[in-house]
Order: C-alpha cells, then structure tokens, then sequence
C-alpha cells in the first residue's frame, strides 16, 4: 500500500497548474503581426495582382481574370476580362482576423460584386443567389509570389500571382477577350 500512495503522490505531485509559454507573444499579437505581413505582401505587387477567379465553387458559372492592385490606402483597383478592357472599379479593402485572415472588399466595387449580387445584372444564375460569388476570402497560402485563397462563403479556391511591371492592364484584357472571343 505504502508504494501504491507514494505512486499517486508523485503523479500528482508532478501535475502543476504552471503551463509553458511555447510563444514568445500572445496569440492576438502574433495574428495582428501576420495580418501585416500579409497586407504588406497584397501591396508589394507593384502592377498588381492576376486574380483567377471562380464566382461559384463547382465552378459551373466558369472563370474569370481578373487584375488587382491593393494600394497602401486601403483601396483596391480592380479590373476583369468579362467587362470593357479599360474598365476599373475602386473600393476599399481591409484584412481582419476571422479564424484566420480574411481578405474582405468591404465596399460596393461594380466588378466584384457582379460575381457576389444576388440578382445578376446580366441574369447569369438564380434569382436570389445570382453567381455566387465572394467578397470575403480566407487566405491560406500567402508568399510574394503566389497568394491561395478561398471564398469564406462558397469554399471557391482563388489563386493570385503577381503580374510583371511591364504588362498594360487594359492590353492584357483584351488580348484575354480576344482568345476567348
């Protein structure tokens, strides 16, 4: 009995309530530091981003090309291969911590929501869900030279590269609606 309570004593004896700290900073502070990295690294992309984007994640409403610049005012440029080549639209943009970072186009941006409108304004899709399109996107894989993401809504995977400092958007656009065309 004696080496029976002297094995629950130091069983218990070795439990603390002391937990090791296996970060140096606390998580809040770790996901506002990663939220920055990953702005900075939306930002650095000086002529923008290649966005190839899905509206509906079985991908029946087909893809999309579209150009993206975030700029360091929280405003973001964007132009895509289903509207006039020079045709840009601007709105704001933010990243916030959400079970993870979230991408969000926090304001009414023509192009992004033509994909994201309950009604189409082409009538592409069902009345009330119209393409099914996001405008909030968790990011997954963030580098300078690829960002994966996925619609928070409709699970869609999205993959931006960035574009090369020499390519003119609207030409770009064009020579894409001339293949497709």
């Amino acid at each position: 009995n004696l080496l029976l309570v002297s094995v629950i004593m130091s069983v218990f004896g070795a439990c603390t309530p002391e937990v090791d700290n296996v970060f140096e900073d606390s998580s809040a502070n770790r996901m506002t530091k990663a939220l920055q990295v990953d702005k900075e690294i939306l930002q650095s992309a000086t002529n923008g981003w290649l966005m190839k984007y899905y509206p509906a994640s079985d991908q029946r409403y087909g893809g999309y090309n579209m150009l993206v610049k975030f700029g360091t005012d929280g405003k973001a440029t964007v132009a895509c291969d289903n509207f006039d080549a020079s045709k840009t639209s601007i709105s704001n943009y933010s990243l916030v911590q959400s079970a993870g970072p979230v991408l969000s186009f926090n304001e009414y941006n023509e192009i992004m929501h033509y994909f994201s409108d309950p009604v189409n304004p082409d009538g592409i899709g069902i009345t009330s869900e119209g393409m099914l399109g996001d405008l909030e996107f968790t990011l997954r894989e963030v580098s300078n030279q690829k960002i994966v993401m996925y619609g928070k809504k409709t699970n869609s995977r999205i993959e931006m590269t960035p574009l090369s400092s020499d390519i003119n958007w609207t030409n770009y656009l064009k020579s894409i609606q001339t293949a497709e065309y």
